[in-house]
């Protein structure tokens, strides 16, 4: 059913009245899906849905399919006989549980509750999911982990995940101008749409509003990676800003996992040629040392300036704990760990829960210097 809406007020009241009453004290996030798109199609798997442009609105119900396209910077959503056109599109869940799915890359992918959707540039459609906080924390957990996983983790999972995406939009705020909270890429949070894992939405229900602050009750980034080699990163090593909280310690529970180690071979031309580029060549006294490099603890620069993150990211290695030897015609780096390796070790928490840790313990041992606290809604 379409209706045409003079008074614009009225609109926002009816989406937001029918958007859930239960809801309102409840945190959403803005995730940011797609901007490369230049039509995007929709379908209602579950609920009943409004769509509009702010002046105008079109009721659906499950089954209905949306066609959304960019019209040189006009949007145009067309559902059926109905057709709305605006700067922005909005579609509204009106009950608790709505479900759509969005076809990208010739595959139908399921999101809850609502989406935004602007113009990105003359062509393409920026297409935001917006949901609410704990449905997201848990298909983050499963984006980021897999099924048939200790439980305490989950729980560990959960509170990480819920802290790290509530300091994103309350502190750091990366995508402001995006018109979202986060991406859904390694870059924030990996997101791969609904989560339908019971036993990690049961995780996410049973931590409800549980985060982890500091001694200011302020919630802490709560980074995460996927192993620390057996040595976790400091936040000031690897991205030269401390936190009393993101510090060196020493993770047995990694170092026997999948990811703890690994092997990384180049030629040693190509490896003289990078040094070179890098202001490094025979010249510089410690020359030597970039053919014969020992890592015992986890270090910020390899020589002079040049950091080993900068090598990690031009050489694509798993981490930045990493020893050098000469070998021949080649430069060998036999390496620790899986990631950035600051906050919890994914895979050492892992192994902590199959201990029987609980996941207190687990959070209190990679976040040191900190509590669980609940969110002030």
């Amino acid at each position: 059913m379409y209706i045409k809406l003079k008074n614009k007020k009225f609109i926002i009241f009816i989406c937001f009245s029918l958007f859930n009453l239960s809801l309102i004290a409840q945190v959403f996030v803005r995730v940011g899906i797609r901007n490369d798109l230049n039509t995007l199609k929709l379908k209602i798997i579950e609920g009943d849905y409004i769509i509009t442009n702010g002046k105008d609105t079109c009721f659906l119900k499950q089954g209905d399919s949306i066609l959304i396209e960019n019209n040189r910077k006009n949007l145009i959503a067309k559902s059926g006989k109905n057709y709305l056109k605006g700067d922005s599109i909005f579609l509204f869940s009106t009950i608790e549980n709505g479900v759509f799915s969005a076809l990208i890359k010739d595959k139908y992918i399921y999101y809850e509750d609502n989406a935004l959707f602007y113009p990105y540039n003359d062509f393409n459609i920026n297409f935001i999911n917006k949901l609410e906080i704990d449905k997201y924390v848990a298909s983050v957990i499963l984006s980021e982990t897999y099924p048939n996983l200790p439980y305490e983790f989950y729980k560990a999972k959960a509170i990480a995940v819920r802290t790290f995406t509530i300091y994103m939009i309350d502190s750091e705020k990366k995508h402001l101008t995006d018109k979202f909270d986060l991406c859904n890429t390694t870059h924030c949070q990996v997101y791969k749409g609904k989560c339908d894992y019971k036993p990690i939405i049961e995780a996410c229900n049973e931590t409800k509003g549980m985060i982890i602050v500091d001694d200011n009750n302020l919630p802490i980034l709560a980074v995460y990676h996927s192993n620390s080699g057996g040595l976790t990163n400091s936040s000031e090593n690897y991205w030269g800003k401390p936190f009393p909280y993101l510090v060196t310690i020493n993770d047995q529970y990694s170092a026997k996992s999948k990811n703890s180690t690994w092997t990384f071979s180049l030629p040693k031309e190509q490896w003289v040629s990078y040094l070179a580029k890098n202001g490094i060549d025979s010249s510089n006294k410690n020359f030597q040392n970039a053919f014969n490099f020992y890592q015992p603890i986890r270090k910020k620069f390899f020589i002079d300036t040049l950091t080993l993150r900068k090598i990690r990211e031009d050489f694509n290695l798993k981490s930045t704990y990493f020893n050098i030897v000469e070998e021949g015609d080649k430069v060998i780096f036999n390496g620790r760990g899986y990631g950035h390796g600051v906050g919890l070790s994914q895979e050492g928490a892992i192994e902590m829960a199959k201990d029987g840790k609980s996941f207190i313990e687990i959070l209190e041992f990679y976040y040191p210097n900190t509590k669980i606290s609940y969110l002030n809604l």
